[in-house]
């Protein structure tokens, strides 16, 4: 077992992280989340890359729980 890539459609990361339709689109387009363009211009999320780019968002000290 190796490395394997799980890549996520623009509408699942959409609906992973609440936002309103077409929000990650946009936001691989204006440079702010990394994204892969396929050949054919479809574009699609590595999970393991959304996920640092989350956790490095997140606020220092703070797990989201009180």
């Amino acid at each position: 077992m190796g490395d394997e890539l799980t890549l996520l459609t623009p509408r699942d990361v959409d609906r992973l992280l609440r936002w309103p339709r077409g929000r990650a689109l946009k936001a691989a387009r204006q440079g702010t989340l990394p994204a892969i363009t396929l050949p054919g211009g479809d574009v699609r999320f590595d999970m393991d890359d959304l996920l640092r780019v989350l956790k490095s968002r997140r606020p220092e000290g703070g797990d989201g729980h009180d």
